[in-house]
């Protein structure tokens, strides 16, 4: 009874997943199916393999095996039990291992007929018959005590590949088959990956219809995909194709009748089932002659188009949500586009923000060179033009988890929203809906976008497109993109037709026109410095403040006519303005417009232009405009007038930001002043110490 339980805690399994790479060669007719050596370590293994007919493609009487391996000594692995058997399954998923009672004992003893190193010959005491129409067991039972060291010296090699054909037991005591029946079955070991070892199988023969190769699916929509193959290599010349595809993994009989039949490498396949996922097989045809069936990938339908409005996509755990697919290609016009792995580490869910205590955000990072990944939605059907529009949420902060600063993107880095118009089949530049490249700013504290979709009608896919030439790895300031609350909304509360601005005299004149407003209650008018930032060159602007309310025209916030505005900022800054209007709802929404920037004059005197974040918690960001370069004492005082903290910096001539660290201060109201060397006094802000 110890043993009962002794098996199942002695148990390991390795496993790997790499890609298998099949070859054959017929020299008086073996067959050869190839792999990389992988061996496990322990001293007495077991071992399973399925080979799949279609890779075998030959029938006739096994008489001989030979295995291949890297090692210098078999002094401990040469003792073995080899099994042969077929089976229904192309993998151990849902077996997880063929019972060892099914299959036919075909050489037990030792091995004598090897090279070191190089490969094993095991000629079979017991030949096996194997008609070809069915997928090949191989298992071996390696029996004799002691560790052959390097691992490679192990006999059993395991050979990675992705489908889980080939898994590998290893233990400390040899294996007693019964025991191993009894406790190995469907769901006592979960299995992710496997390994197929490389093996000729002398006595075959080709068969005379070889299968197709290199099949393909493109083009897949929500009820439909074109399947694609080559040619065999060998063979007879096929005269037709046959298709079968279905929602189980179980391969057709070799006596179906499919009424699936082409006669060109390509088959559509139509009224399919939506998020839904699909198994298709293709053989050749010569008249009565029949390949076997060719397993290939499956592939999965997209979800089925939503009416609009949808709800906001909040991208809460697992990421991507059901519907979303992740996908590589360089935008350009056409794009070069193919989906990925959901499992890539490019668009992750990650807390909004970096905050820990924020819903999850589909978040990407701009660190690495030659970055062009994409998150893609679900299919939207826009069935009628209206007044439509895309939102979305977005933020662009540091990578810091706890304090979050302004990131700003450099010149090689943009987010591009793109719009496809046939369902995510063609990704192209010209249906950009819109691009942020520098020096425009997505404010770390997040901003609410909306952008006009009223001109497209029909089944469509939005894509947010993240682009990197050069990676943003220095400085640890690399930039972290957050998106969420992704949804189709009936209308635009405003449609800007432009915003412009233009220097009059000592005065910068900012003008804008709407072609319709709903429940608009007006505009802030926001204005930050240029900044220093080291991804930039000093062209990008610092943190936005908010410098006028400019109230909307419409009657109660709603209009259809073309409304005009413009500010006057009589008191810009010296070193140049960006300008953007915050479009605020009455329900508190707001959508940002483009940015503008307007030169400034050049600087006389010593000017404090900004501080941020305001507030702040760590790090304070001040930017000064200077006449020359110079030393200045910068003194940071509470609100009683107190000195609390001083500190000399140099300046350039022109721009400066400077970092401060009031992390020390208490919480509360500070007042920021500059004092340069000849006594000049710049002048005074306040900020706020959270």
């Amino acid at each position: 009874m110890q043993k009962l339980f002794l098996i199942p805690l002695l148990l390991f399994i390795y496993i790997s997943s790499f890609c298998q790479f099949v070859t054959i060669e017929y020299n008086s007719l073996p067959l050869i199916v190839t792999g990389t050596p992988y061996a496990p370590p322990y001293e007495y293994s077991y071992g399973q393999t399925i080979y799949l007919e279609n890779d075998i493609q030959g029938s006739g009487i096994i008489n001989a095996l030979t295995f291949y391996y890297n090692g210098t000594s078999l002094n401990y692995s040469d003792s073995i039990t080899v099994y042969i058997g077929t089976t229904y399954f192309d993998n151990l998923d849902s077996i997880l291992a063929v019972k060892s009672s099914t299959l036919t004992q075909v050489f037990r003893g030792t091995l004598t007929n090897y090279t070191i190193p190089g490969s094993v010959t095991i000629p079979l005491q017991t030949f096996y018959p194997y008609s070809g129409d069915s997928n090949l067991v191989i298992a071996i039972n390696e029996t004799k005590a002691g560790l052959d060291t390097p691992w490679a010296n192990q006999f059993i090699g395991y050979y990675p590949q992705p489908s889980n054909r080939g898994l590998s037991w290893a233990n400390t005591t040899p294996w007693d088959l019964y025991y191993f029946d009894l406790y190995i079955g469907p769901g006592a070991y979960p299995t992710s990956g496997g390994g197929v070892p490389k093996v000729t199988l002398h006595g075959l023969s080709r068969l005379p219809c070889q299968s197709p190769k290199r099949v393909k699916f493109s083009n897949i929509t929500h009820d439909s995909t074109r399947m694609t193959w080559s040619p065999p290599d060998s063979g007879n010349t096929p005269t037709s194709y046959d298709v079968y595809y279905a929602t189980s993994r179980y391969k057709p009989s070799s006596a179906i009748s499919t009424p699936y039949t082409s006669v060109d490498t390509s088959y559509l396949l139509t009224s399919l089932n939506s998020a839904t996922r699909y198994y298709a097989w293709v053989r050749t045809r010569s008249n009565s002659c029949y390949s076997v069936w060719t397993l290939v990938d499956s592939f999965k339908t997209l979800c089925a188009p939503s009416a609009t409005p949808t709800p906001p996509e909040p991208f809460n755990k697992p990421f991507p949500p059901n519907c979303w697919q992740k996908g590589i290609g360089l935008l350009s016009n056409p794009t070069s586009f193919s989906y990925i792995s959901e499992y890539s580490q490019y668009w992750k869910g990650r807390p909004y923000k970096n905050n820990p205590g924020s819903d999850s955000a589909a978040n990407t990072a701009f660190s690495i060179d030659s970055l062009h990944h994409w998150l893609i939605s679900p299919p939207y059907n826009l069935v009628t033009a209206s007044n439509k529009s895309l939102e979305f949420d977005a933020a662009l902060t540091t990578n810091s988890i706890i304090n979050p600063l302004q990131a700003y993107f450099a010149a090689d880095d943009k987010l591009v929203v793109v719009i496809s118009t046939d369902e995510g089949l063609t990704w192209s530049s010209a249906n950009a809906l819109r691009t942020f490249t520098a020096p425009q700013v997505i404010p770390y504290t997040g901003a609410h976008y909306a952008i006009p979709i009223s001109s497209y009608i029909g089944i469509v896919r939005i894509g947010f497109y993240a682009e990197s030439t050069v990676g943003n790895l220095t400085g640890g300031n690399i930039p972290n993109l957050f998106i969420d609350n992704v949804k189709i909304s009936e209308a635009l509360p405003v449609k800007l037709l432009e915003f412009t601005g233009i220097k009059e005299g000592s005065n910068n004149l900012l003008q804008w026109r709407t072609a319709t407003e709903q429940n608009n209650r007006g505009f802030e008018l926001q204005r930050a410095a240029p900044s220093n930032s080291p991804q930039g060159g000093g062209q990008e602007p610092s943190a936005f403040s908010t410098i006028a309310f400019v109230p909307s025209k419409a009657n109660n916030g709603n209009s259809t006519a073309e409304l005009s505005y413009n500010y006057k900022d009589k008191k810009p800054l010296s070193g140049g303005n960006y300008y953007r209007l915050k479009q605020v709802d009455f329900d508190g929404k707001f959508t940002y417009s483009n940015v503008v920037f307007i030169k400034g004059e050049a600087v006389t005197e010593l000017v404090l232009s900004a501080l941020f974040p305001n507030p702040t918690r760590q790090l304070l960001n001040v930017v000064f405009q200077s006449p020359k370069a110079q030393q200045v004492q910068i003194i940071i005082a509470d609100i009683a007038g107190k000195t609390v903290q001083q500190q000399t910096l140099q300046l350039q001539k022109g721009e400066n930001n400077k970092t401060v660290n009031v992390a020390a201060l208490s919480k509360g109201t500070y007042i920021v002043k500059v004092i340069c060397a000849d006594g000049c006094e710049a002048a005074v802000s306040k900020f706020v110490k959270e």
